[in-house]
């Protein structure tokens, strides 16, 4: 059947809500010094100086502390952690807000935007102290977190982490080692992030581990990073950790840090508690000068001096190990409580997961021996008895065990397993679960493009892994290999890693994709294509021609770039130091055209040239000579020659050969003296067209080497190599005549032991039928030679091991007796057992030998070598149990020095096992056409795990049998009914007689047709990042118009879908955010089902500020006032937000309903004081509002007491005090 899988990962430009797991637990009461001796605890190393100069007390609040994994599981075990913000809001407890703590007075640390180049940095911390270790090399292990994982943060903010050395007391500048993996960029969110959709690409996306993982209260983190770098032992070095935010102080990061290798430890581990049996403790620190001692409550154990201890009793264990130093020496210390009980919980058991195979009903056998093989090894000795169970009581109780194999009922079940020591001094009980688990999903991907002749010393041009993640659907925890056969990636065998690997002209790699927690595997072909390359077969070098003391100099390339570009003007030339770069176009030399030589005298660089129209470079090697004809020839070379068919000692040797030898395809002029002074003198050459001469007494000539103007001199010695003698000899022998070909065949490897020749022990003699393929060494005599004649003149070349010189001799054999010995068919066994081994009757053949053995011996025997020997034969041929092999026939004639001996093959093959194969069923939209069956499909079925099996396919039973007419496998067989039956062939490839015919029914039945469903957006109403929704809407959505009964069910895995058990109910509540649902679609008439997949997807709320207002005075008691209700929005708005909008309403039930919103809130007079409005907070990407309520309110002016007339008295200077008249109108002038 057919199914199809989406995986979508959608990313608004929002703040999701997840689910949380157990969190990170901080402590920020210790000072820098506390939190480095904890980094460096238990280690020689001296650690000092340690401050914090930037950090958040400027605004109150803690900034770095010691965090500890708790009971979470966050990857690092506990270390230090820096924030910019308050440390202690990283974990401890949920905190659903963002968070953003600190002010814009926290400044930054100047080193971090010096070093890394980077400015608008604040709310720093940093973390610096002195160190000195008996290591070369300092590393931490890390974690970088941020709040600024959401949105399109990582797009335009760069909170960044540095981890600044340098040599302590000097000017140096600080180096930063916190780098993202093999690049020269430094850690910050912009650096690592995934795709923001409609913000920008992801950026190393391999090292972020992802959003909301619960065990802090981040929005996002990498995986674990390291940081190394090597030092100098005693040698004191600075360290800084500083962390800041970019641009503004919201949404703080922090960084986790766990120190790896600052100095040697000592880890005895987490105390344990034994159940009757004795612990081993190891303190090994791999330090040869480190001495131990061990103590017990306290007291030393008398005699224990070794890295390791037997812990035979309960009490509390310490060891104390002393490294000596140069200037004392240095102590190191950990403890350990051993407690033995009588019960305990049983070390993790590992779950049994056996691959889901046809027919996929979700059901197998488990073999539970398996898992007391596993248990038997966690425990101190197999004096334990295991028994499994189905639940913990029954373990507990013993009750009723599971006997035999176990059937599971349900694709995922616990099982528990009672352990019991046989003196009854330990009951442990653990559990496992048995699993029935899924292929893995696979894409197929265009065919992979390889580059002709793509070899240069052996090395391929293409890593194959380079498309393992592609293939593998984009998925972790997932190992691919690449495999020449279908049968190596089914089997496991023989991966590949080059494309150079493949044979030539293979038209597809089979990969294997396997699960690396449950083990199951997909088989996938890729074809591939080979394109070619431009052909150079010109060789390409440099000779400078220095002096012979000048192995070192700058070479210039661009001499052979312009040979290049005279042939390919529009080719692109870049130049590299190894092949590999070369062909991945990867770290070319700078400046490009020059180059100083790394190795001394000759280096070999390689030139890639990519024309226009070429998609595969051409790599050509350039070879870099300070003096080429220096590197040739050396002092003085040897050339040897073996000496003629004289033997004296005398050669002539042809000097224009020796040229040749010596100059190995350069061009080089050679001239030749008898005399140093006629070198020196430039006279009387030697005639190098005529032969020379040269005795062993008189072997140096005296050579003049010319290469391009550049004049060499080397003393060159003629060596002539004795030849090896053999006389002509004659042997009386036998031989066995072939009476249907009347040829007699003689055994010639007893003849070498036969023949006088007293260099045997380094010399080899081969036999040759004739003259001229013994000189020219071709057609070489194998184990028998078969003569027409009965005395056959056979031709040796003798060979010198030692100096590779031949000569040739002659040997007659008279053939003085004869049998007339058959070689037999060979013995094939279609083998039922598949052991590859089976017991045949050799005597079986004996009737095809000879007609007339009487007045033989006959023996049988395991290799060629014995039988001649007539030793170690076979005692009971008769009933002979043998793998596939060559079994050797020695038939002797009584009486006489005479036997033959032929060889009789024993083949045994698998015969293979063919059960019934399952319907073949496609599920198609039109079932009125044909349709296209890939049987290559139902192999894997046929051959059921069978090695060495191949299955062919037939329209008819006659036609299986007979092996004629196969249908290709390979290619979409059209049906001819429906149903219609055609025949399954499954065959041993080696022996296709071995074989089995099996029908199979192959129909069309109609598939659902159904609508995609779409993805589910939901707001976080709740506050809890998780939605209840109702799954009718999809199963409406996915059946809408459907004309089929359409089945809609919903399942958490893709296993679930496919075997339509555990549906979720149709009232749903999510359990993780965003939740992927698999939607199975069954067309109920005809079982036909698809699963389609789509995700529930809980959106956050704006974020809000409550509880704000808007306030005016009432002047002269004016308490209707026109408003500009917009002012609010800033005060509302929580931090950076993008795409939100304002709707104004007077009551929340409007706001709810979205009606009768205020239609110009910029100029809004208010209908009561104070009044309360509503404003909806809308998000337009995300649909989501918050519903935000806010006062308008009015101050009054003072209460006046309104007076028509003040009355003074009369006084001569009419003077009224103005000030007198406050009391009349104002009966409180409190603040007036």
């Amino acid at each position: 059947m057919k199914k199809k899988s989406t995986f979508t990962f959608l990313l608004l430009f929002m703040h999701m809500c997840f689910s949380y797991a157990q969190q990170i637990v901080t402590d920020s009461s210790l000072q820098p010094q506390q939190l480095i001796d904890n980094l460096t605890d238990r280690s020689c190393v001296i650690a000092s100086n340690a401050n914090s100069a930037i950090n958040g007390s400027v605004n109150g609040i803690p900034s770095y502390a010691l965090f500890d994994r708790g009971t979470s599981d966050f990857p690092l075990e506990s270390g230090i952690i820096l924030s910019t913000g308050n440390v202690n809001s990283s974990g401890n407890n949920i905190i659903a807000e963002s968070l953003s703590d600190g002010n814009l007075d926290w400044d930054t640390d100047p080193d971090i935007e010096a070093i890394l180049g980077i400015s608008q940095t604040l709310n720093a911390t940093s973390l610096e102290f002195d160190f000195t270790s008996i290591n070369n090399s300092v590393g931490f292990k890390y974690v970088f977190a941020s709040d600024e994982y959401q949105q399109q943060y990582p797009c335009n903010f760069q909170d960044v982490f540095a981890i600044l050395i340098k040599e302590a007391g000097t000017s140096d500048p600080y180096v930063n080692i916190a780098l993202v993996p093999d690049s020269a960029s430094s850690i910050n969110t912009s650096s690592i992030h995934p795709q923001i959709p409609e913000g920008c690409d992801a950026e190393n996306v391999n090292f972020f581990e992802g959003y909301n993982l619960g065990t802090t209260n981040y929005d996002g983190q990498t995986i674990v990073l390291n940081a190394t770098a090597d030092i100098t032992p005693g040698v004191t070095y600075r360290v800084k950790f500083v962390i800041a935010d970019h641009i503004d102080q919201r949404f703080d990061s922090a960084v986790f840090i766990e120190s790896e290798g600052f100095g040697t430890s000592v880890d005895l581990g987490p105390d344990i508690t034994a159940c009757g049996s004795t612990i081993e403790l190891n303190g090994e620190i791999d330090n040869d000068d480190a001495t131990y001692a061990w103590f017990i409550n306290g007291v030393e154990i008398a005699g224990e001096t070794n890295p390791t201890l037997q812990a035979l009793q309960s009490g509390f264990y310490e060891v104390v190990v002393t490294i000596p130093l140069p200037n004392g020496s240095c102590t190191i210390t950990d403890s350990i409580t051993v407690d033995t009980i009588p019960f305990q919980q049983a070390e993790p058991i590992a779950d049994l997961i056996i691959c889901d195979e046809l027919p996929f009903d979700g059901f197998a056998i488990f073999d539970l021996t398996i898992k007391t093989e596993e248990i038997l090894s966690n425990l101190p000795s197999d004096d334990f008895n295991i028994s499994y169970h189905h639940s913990e009581e029954e373990a507990l109780d013993n009750l009723n065990p599971i006997v035999g194999d176990y059937e599971n009922t349900e694709l995922s079940e616990t099982l528990y397993a009672r352990i019991e020591s046989m003196d009854g001094s330990c009951l442990q009980i653990g559990s496992f679960n048995v699993e029935i688990g899924a292929q893995p999903n696979y894409n197929i991907i265009p065919p992979i493009i390889l580059c002709a002749d793509f070899l240069i010393d052996g090395v391929g041009y293409l890593e194959l892994s380079y498309y393992a993640f592609e293939i593998a659907n984009y998925e972790f925890n997932r190992t691919v290999t690449f495999h020449v056969t279908e049968a190596d990636a089914y089997n496991d065998v023989d991966p590949i890693t080059f494309a150079s690997d493949m044979p030539f002209g293979s038209n597809f790699t089979y990969v294997r994709i396997e699960n690396d927690f449950t083990s199951c595997i997909s088989v996938v072909p890729i074809p591939l294509v080979i394109q070619e390359r431009l052909d150079f077969d010109q060789r390409f070098y440099i000779d400078l021609c220095l002096p012979t003391s000048q192995s070192f100099a700058v070479f210039d390339l661009g001499i052979i770039r312009d040979q290049v570009l005279v042939a390919y003007p529009d080719a692109g030339i870049t130049f590299y130091t190894d092949f590999q770069n070369a062909q991945d176009q990867a770290f070319p030399i700078f400046p490009g055209v020059t180059y100083q030589n790394e190795v001394p005298y000759q280096q070999t660089v390689y030139m890639a040239i990519l024309d226009g129209s070429q998609d595969c470079p051409s790599v050509v090697p350039i070879e870099l000579h300070t003096n080429l004809t220096h590197n040739l020839y050396g002092d003085q070379p040897v050339v040897s020659g073996c000496d003629d068919p004289s033997n004296d000692g005398i050669l002539d040797f042809d000097l224009n050969e020796v040229s040749e030898e010596l100059n190995d395809g350069y061009d080089i002029e050679i001239t030749y003296y008898e005399t140093p002074q006629d070198r020196i003198n430039g006279e009387n050459p030697i005639n190098v067209n005529a032969p020379y001469t040269v005795t062993n007494n008189n072997n140096i000539v005296y050579a003049n080497i010319s290469s391009n103007g550049c004049d060499y001199d080397a003393d060159i010695e003629l060596d002539v190599l004795p030849l090896p003698e053999l006389e002509s000899q004659t042997i009386e022998y036998c031989g066995n005549t072939n009476a249907q070909t009347g040829l007699t065949t003689i055994q010639l490897n007893p003849l070498i032991d036969l023949i006088d020749n007293d260099q045997a022990e380094f010399t080899t003699i081969e036999f040759y039928a004739t003259e001229a393929d013994a000189i020219a060494d071709e057609n070489v005599l194998g184990f028998s030679y078969d003569s027409a004649s009965n005395s056959p003149l056979l031709y040796i070349r003798i060979t010198d091991n030692r100096s590779q010189c031949y000569n040739f001799s002659t040997l007659q054999v008279n053939i003085s007796d004869g049998l007339e010995i058959a070689t037999p068919e060979p013995i094939v066994v279609c083998d039922d057992d598949q052991d590859g081994s089976s017991t045949v009757n050799l005597e079986s053949v004996l009737p095809q030998l000879s007609s007339d053995l009487s007045g033989t011996t006959i023996s049988f025997h395991q290799t060629y070598g014995n039988a001649v020997a007539n030793r170690f034969a076979i005692e009971n041929p008769e009933s002979f149990t043998t793998e596939t092999r060559e079994v050797f026939i020695r038939i002797a004639v009584e009486d006489l020095d005479c036997f033959a001996v032929v060889a009789l093959e024993v083949l045994i093959y698998d015969n293979p096992q063919l059960t019934s194969i399952s319907d073949y069923i496609n599920c198609e939209i039109d079932t009125n056409v044909t349709t296209g069956f890939f049987f290559v499909n139902k192999d894997f079925e046929a051959i059921n795990g069978q090695e060495g099996m191949q299955v062919l396919y037939f329209e008819t039973e006659n036609d299986a049998i007979n092996r004629a007419n196969v249908i290709d496998k390979n290619l979409a067989y059209q049906n001819t009914s429906n149903p219609q039956t055609v025949y399954v062939r499954l065959e041993n490839e080696a022996e296709n007689s071995c074989f089995a015919v099996a029908p199979m029914q192959i129909e069309v039945r109609q598939a659902p047709i159904y609508v995609e469903p779409t993805d589910m957006y939901r707001c976080d109403y709740n506050g809890n990042g998780l939605n209840t929704v109702n799954l009718s809407e999809k199963v409406d959505e996915i059946t809408n118009g459907a004309t089929q009964n359409l089945d809609v069910s919903f399942h958490l895995t893709p296993l679930n879908a496919d075997l339509g058990t555990n549906a979720l109910p149709l009232n749903y509540t999510t359990t993780v955010n965003p939740q992927l649902i698999h939607a199975r679609i069954l067309n109920t008439d005809t079982g036909c089902h698809e699963v389609s997949t789509f995700n529930i997807t809980t959106l956050d709320l704006p974020e809000v500020n409550q509880g704000q207002s808007l306030t005016v005075c009432g002047n002269n008691y004016e308490f209707e006032q026109q408003w500009n209700l917009t002012e609010i929005e800033l005060l509302i708005l929580e931090g950076r937000q993008y795409g939100i909008e304002f709707t104004y309403f007077e009551t929340e039930t409007d706001l709810q309903n979205n009606l009768n919103s205020i239609a110009n809130p910029e100029a809004y007079v208010n209908t009561s004081n104070p009044q309360t409005l509503y404003v909806r907070v809308f998000n337009v990407s995300t649909t989501c509002f918050a519903s935000v309520p806010f006062d308008l309110i009015i101050n009054s002016p003072p209460d006046i007491d309104p007076i028509d007339t003040y009355e003074v008295c009369a006084n001569t200077e009419s003077y009224v005090d103005l000030s007198d008249i406050d009391l009349a109108l104002l009966e409180d002038t409190f603040n007036v």
